[in-house]
Formats: C-alpha cells, structure tokens, sequence
C-alpha cells in the first residue's frame, strides 16, 4: 500500500506541533499514521531545516499522473480488459512496458482477479432454498419441464468460458472477491 504524502501545510503542522512539546505519538494518531513517520519528519528538519523531500535517485518515470489516472479509470471501466489491451489502447504502446501498465493498476489497486462467478449465500438464502426443495421434493418429472427458470434471484450470472481475469479493487460492484 504506498504511502499517505502530506501537503507542506501539513509537515509545518507537525513541525510546530512537535515544537510546541507534543509528542510523536500524540502527532501521530491526530494524523493517522504511525510514530516512525512524525520522527523522520522531525528528524529531516532537525538535519536540513527544511520539510521538502529531498531529490530521489532512480530512473525517471515514463508515465504523468494524467496517464496513470487514465489507465486506471480505463481499467475500471471495462474490467476484462488486459495489460495488453490497455496499454494498446492508451497509445503509450512503445513507451512503456507491460509491467510498468501492470505497477500502474497495483498502485491503484486494481489487481488480477477471477471475478465472482456465483454470490455468496447468507443463512437466509440457504433457509429459503431447503425450504423450497422441501416444498419441491415430490414433483415428478412433467411438473418440471414446466418450469423455465426456477431460480428467479435478482443478480447477474457472469458465465465465462474457461479463466478470465478483471482488474476490480477489493470491495467493487462485482461483489465480493475470491482470490
């Protein structure tokens, strides 16, 4: 899970927050995170006076924050789509790599799932289905071919044939994920 950035209003919050004799750990649950990252706050600007994040080494990065948002909102729009698939059709074809298009969906946690091919059933739903074969238990076959669709429950069945993969975040409109 990456990291909560703080604005620069924020780590000057902190700071005069940690001034003022408040400690770390008091900081620390005002802003939801834990100590650690109120001390290597206090510590920077104990070393070089200043909150800004210092320059990182590494590569620089292929993809804007406009591209990411974009590959992520066409991810959850169609969620079958493929890595592949989005990067094609994003048009960064040559420009970045099908991992780099796969750490984007992480990062907007969109992972690889199997979607839910049935719901889960409550105890309810189980109460009510023993009840109906209870009820259905001596029909014959004549009375069967009578019914069309006996089971008349107000989800969508996701038939698929064989395997397929969608990028959905943990609690999406799919329903619950089963890795």
């Amino acid at each position: 899970m990456p990291r909560s950035k703080f604005t620069t209003a924020q780590k000057w919050q902190i700071i005069g927050m940690r001034t003022t004799g408040l400690s770390q750990r008091r900081i620390a649950v005002q802003f939801s995170v834990v100590y650690s990252v109120i001390s290597r706050l206090s510590k920077r600007h104990r070393e070089i006076r200043t909150v800004d994040e210092r320059k990182r080494s590494g590569r620089p990065r292929k993809t804007s924050t406009s591209d990411d948002r974009g590959i992520s909102r066409s991810a959850r729009r169609h969620p079958f789509t493929t890595a592949r698939r989005l990067n094609d059709n994003w048009g960064i074809h040559g420009l970045v790599s099908l991992r780099t298009v796969n750490r984007r969906q992480n990062c907007a946690n969109l992972r690889a799932r199997r979607p839910v091919k049935r719901p889960f059933l409550t105890l309810r739903h189980r109460q009510a289905r023993h009840q109906c074969s209870r009820g259905h238990r001596n029909w014959i076959l004549r009375q069967w071919r009578r019914v069309h669709c006996f089971d008349e429950s107000r989800f969508p069945y996701i038939i698929l044939m064989g395997h397929a993969r969608m990028a959905s975040s943990e609690h999406s409109k799919q329903g619950p994920v089963r890795p």
